[in-house]
């Protein structure tokens, strides 16, 4: 069971990524990704709003660029990776979360509900 549960994370793993790459290329070649549908239909920006343009800003090397697209991401963006990694590696092999990543999951979405809610109000 251990090995195909890690044969089984590195090949998610492995999908998220070529998944995230071509959408890079994709972005790149026609200029635009898609629209948020929380954006189009209320105007205001969800919490994930401005995290393709910062990916893109990163693959360019504009940092200042990369943060002004969704500082909140930006900020946590190494504690998010940690905790996908930690939670799918959890899943792959059948166990349960520690409580203090449900902690810090809940942390995290509070944290940024918070900034959705800010940069709204501020226009961020």
């Amino acid at each position: 069971m251990q090995k195909s549960g890690t044969v089984r994370f590195f090949i998610i793993v492995g999908g998220l990524l070529l998944t995230g790459f071509l959408y890079l290329i994709f972005i790149r070649i026609n200029g635009k990704g898609f629209s948020c549908p929380m954006f189009e239909f209320t105007g205001l920006k969800c919490i994930t709003c401005g995290i393709t343009r910062m990916f893109v800003e990163l693959s360019k090397g504009h940092i200042k660029e990369a943060f002004l697209a969704n500082r909140y991401v930006f900020l946590t963006l190494p504690l998010i990776l940690w905790e996908i990694v930690y939670v799918l590696w959890q899943f792959c092999h059948g166990k349960k979360l520690s409580r203090i990543n449900v902690t810090i999951l809940w942390l995290l979405l509070s944290c940024g509900l918070l900034f959705m809610i800010i940069r709204n109000i501020v226009m961020w």
